[in-house]
């Protein structure tokens, strides 16, 4: 993917369906990547930004101005028709899609996450780089800025098949075997990573139980191989073993948590204020 974003790379093609046969230097992704999901526009489980020293400075700043407001908001304590500094419009609603599969068109900042990870990307990449790929299952809406008029230009390419523009790269492409609980159509890059939603990540699995038997646990494939590769790297960086804390209340919540919640963020913005900010000094 990093390859496909860049101009004049050998894997960039025009031979793809969408594509202009007049700009064959044309990347076929933009520098900034994510996927839509399930009731929401992009999710925090894979995604690829640019990176740039000036741009981190400007997202600490809006982060810090959005918490800022957190304080004095009444709950949830985020602004739901601004999100993290922009009115969506109804000629540019954000496009998820159902647990049926079907699309979604919306245009508040409500959906799961959308106070946190989820709702930054989207605002980063669609409203302040105006630069993004967004990938909408068999979809690729490439949006980019016109540098003469400041005009955002939306082309839209397609991924289906063992030709799409990304299943080609897939090692996984067509395996009916794998078991990744993907939702939607089985594309690329959707089959090529496992994201641990809610109560699935792997620390869920620690409830009294060894590193060294959750390392072997056959019923969970995907699980044992996070704690393998956790092993490796802390082995490797001569780390001390991680550990986790745990909740041995049946069906309780884990300390280390499954996804951001209202309440967490504004206890950790008004933690932030005692501490005056220093966070976000250089």
């Amino acid at each position: 993917m990093f390859e496909l974003s860049e101009p004049k790379h050998p894997m960039n093609s025009n031979s793809f369906e969408g594509m202009s046969d007049t700009n064959t230097d044309a990347p076929i992704l933009m520098e900034n990547v994510i996927i839509s999901w399930i009731k929401a526009p992009c999710h925090g489980g894979f995604f690829m930004l640019k990176p740039d020293h000036d741009d981190y400075l400007r997202a600490q700043k809006i982060i810090h101005q959005t918490e800022v407001a957190a304080l004095e908001q009444a709950w949830p304590h985020f602004d739901e028709e601004l999100g993290f500094g922009h009115k969506i419009g109804l000629e540019d609603p954000w496009i998820g899609s159902t647990n049926y599969h079907e699309r979604l068109t919306v245009t508040n900042w409500t959906w799961h996450g959308a106070f946190a990870d989820q709702g930054f990307l989207y605002h980063w990449v669609k409203y302040e780089k105006k630069n993004v790929s967004i990938i909408n299952g068999e979809r690729i809406d490439n949006y980019s800025e016109d540098p003469s008029t400041g005009k955002v230009l939306k082309n839209t390419l397609y991924n289906k098949g063992k030709d799409g523009i990304l299943n080609r790269y897939s090692a996984n492409f067509g395996d009916k075997n794998l078991k990744l609980g993907v939702y939607g159509p089985h594309v690329a890059p959707l089959i090529d990573f496992k994201h641990f939603i809610g109560r699935t990540k792997p620390w869920y699995k620690i409830n009294g139980v060894s590193r060294e038997k959750l390392m072997k646990d056959r019923s969970s494939m995907y699980g044992r191989i996070w704690f393998s590769n956790l092993d490796k790297v802390e082995k490797s960086a001569g780390l001390p073993e991680t550990e986790f804390p745990t909740n041995n209340k049946q069906g309780g919540r884990n300390p280390v948590g499954a996804f951001p919640v209202y309440s967490q963020r504004i206890n950790h913005i008004r933690l932030k204020a005692e501490n005056n900010w220093t966070m976000y000094e250089n």
